[in-house]
């Protein structure tokens, strides 16, 4: 299914559960970084981009199995193996899913009177988005939050 809205596109299966990286669970291959991976499922992702579609990152986290956190890093290395680079893949995740959600006025880019959580990492996510896990800390509202604490606080620590 392809749903455009606002001029960009929502890539994903026939039903909510399934997302891209939900979805492009078919076959077991040895040796590959996500042996789950359906090569026409990548290749779709990058069809889809090169016909102009704007893709947005996003999980069905909240589905069995699908975690917050880890399933968007799955879904951002997924992206990576469809073809997409860093870069095509922050655009998707930040520009990309506030526009799918109508909110790219507020939301999506580093601009001012703008909304902007952040992430500041300890390594280079244009150089890998497996970078995009060395989190180094997080700026929520204005304030800044050790990630380890977070984790903390959030099992009752």
């Amino acid at each position: 299914m392809i749903k455009l809205v606002s001029g960009c596109g929502v890539f994903g299966g026939a039903r909510p559960a399934e997302s891209f990286a939900t979805s492009a669970k078919v076959a077991m291959t040895s040796g590959s970084p996500h042996p789950e991976t359906s090569p026409i499922m990548l290749a779709n992702l990058k069809r889809v981009q090169a016909a102009g579609i704007c893709v947005a990152a996003g999980t069905d986290a909240g589905n069995p199995g699908t975690l917050h956190g880890p399933s968007l890093h799955r879904e951002f290395e997924l992206m990576r193996d469809g073809g997409m680079t860093p870069a095509e893949i922050l655009r998707a995740a930040t520009f990309g899913a506030a526009r799918v959600m109508g909110r790219e006025k507020e939301l999506g880019t580093l601009e001012v009177g703008k909304l902007a959580d952040l992430l500041v990492l300890d390594a280079d996510p244009l150089a890998d988005v497996v970078n995009l896990r060395r989190i180094h800390s997080v700026v929520k509202g204005g304030v800044v939050l050790d990630p380890e604490q977070m984790l903390a606080d959030a099992n009752g620590k």
